[in-house]
């Protein structure tokens, strides 16, 4: 299982040859895989740009063009890769993303879903309401599926105790499984009565479950072992670009910012000696800066 994914985060940046430094997105890229034994997370390869989704999609066209991610995830030798693209709920990410891979399958990231689920319980009942936590409390178990009941621990007294006869406890009968999923959330959805003057928030709601219905069948993707969250993708924000780039009153030229990007992005996948010693790169460096106008350089500079 190759794992892609692809997200968004701020960062202030100079718009327009002005200085004003307003808060810019910042586009990154992630593959990954789980190790299967340890749960691990093995990173394969990121990305960060400045530009938009546009310039996001062409940078999924490059890396199936060079190879990264063939066809079918055919690598030759045997060796087949399912893509599985996780995604907020973005429609560019489908489009774009997904759209490039043949046969990926696309996954709705679980956390997202409950945001949705919870966002949709505060607007029929209002936020913090007890009837909005019952609904969204349901809302999951029939998406998810019930939590397994924990036994809890008895308490022992320290000290001085005299000894009694063991009384045996009951245990309480264990709750059958129930069915879960997309099916049986919308099934739940379309029996309840929202309340007055919400109806068509709640049908507009039933029509967004419907249409993310085939990348929500959580159970069904636990059973095959796959990873229903982005949290690789969400942990890369903090270690591939924020920790150099996110930095009290930092504020970056748009170049700069993806040098450095790019910079840190050799670091974390292992090329940096790699490429520092390359024999040409004094030449690179000289052709770079020659080709740039005086005013380019002295902006960088």
């Amino acid at each position: 299982m190759l794992y892609i994914s692809s997200d968004a985060h701020l960062i202030r940046r100079y718009v327009d040859e002005t200085w004003q430094a307003a808060w810019k997105n910042v586009n990154g890229i992630r593959l990954w895989c789980i190790d299967k034994d340890t749960g691990a997370i093995i990173h394969l390869g990121g990305e960060y740009t400045t530009g938009d989704c546009h310039v996001v999609q062409e940078g999924f066209r490059w890396l199936t063009d060079i190879g990264v991610l063939p066809a079918g995830g055919d690598y030759g030798g045997g060796v087949t890769a399912q893509y599985v693209v996780v995604t907020d709920g973005a429609p560019w990410l489908v489009d774009r993303v997904a759209g490039e891979l043949d046969g990926a399958l696309v996954v709705l990231d679980a956390w997202h879903a409950m945001e949705y689920l919870a966002d949709h319980a505060a607007a029929l009942y209002d936020k913090g309401k007890r009837a909005a936590k019952r609904l969204y409390k349901r809302m999951v178990e029939a998406l998810f599926g019930r939590k397994p009941s924990r036994r809890r621990k008895q308490k022992t007294r320290r000290g001085h105790r005299k000894r009694r006869r063991p009384v045996p406890r009951r245990r309480k009968p264990a709750r059958p499984s129930q069915p879960a999923g997309p099916s049986v959330l919308l099934d739940l959805l379309r029996d309840l009565e929202p309340p007055p003057g919400r109806a068509d928030v709640h049908a507009g709601f039933i029509k967004k479950i419907t249409k993310n219905a085939g990348r929500m069948d959580y159970p069904a993707l636990r059973e095959r072992g796959l990873n229903i969250g982005s949290g690789a993708m969400e942990s890369l924000h903090r270690t591939g670009s924020q920790q150099r780039l996110k930095l009290p009153g930092a504020k970056w030229l748009a170049r700069t910012m993806q040098a450095m990007l790019d910079v840190r992005m050799l670091d974390m996948v292992g090329r940096w000696d790699e490429f520092w010693r390359r024999p040409q790169l004094v030449e690179d460096l000289c052709r770079s800066f020659a080709a740039q106008p005086a005013a380019a350089l002295v902006e960088v500079l």
